[in-house]
């Protein structure tokens, strides 16, 4: 998958990373937009988290489901505020979803 790490201050670089598996009582969320706050802001800034996956405000489509989840199916969209392992399509959508807009 791809994804944007910060690799300092100042410094992004795009990566590809393992896919994860869904393990039980979690799902694996394709993203097709990513909110970037002042956090994430802040620490491009200055290199804090680095090399880490800035955005955590995400919205994508369920890819995989683990066990014991009920509320998510494949092919879902969803919003999530927390840091999550994510499926990484698009950083930024050029073309988001018919529900964020």
């Amino acid at each position: 998958m791809r994804a944007v790490r910060l690799l300092e201050a100042h410094h992004l670089e795009l990566v590809e990373l393992p896919v994860p598996e869904a393990v039980p009582g979690e799902v694996v969320i394709r993203v097709d937009g990513c909110g970037i706050c002042g956090s994430d802001l802040t620490s491009y800034k200055v290199g804090l988290f680095t090399d880490s996956v800035p955005g955590h405000e995400i919205a994508g489509v369920v890819e995989s489901v683990g066990d014991g989840v009920k509320e998510y199916a494949n092919g879902g969209t969803t919003a999530c505020a927390e840091t999550a392992k994510l499926v990484v399509d698009k950083i930024a959508a050029a073309n988001p979803p018919a529900f964020l807009r």
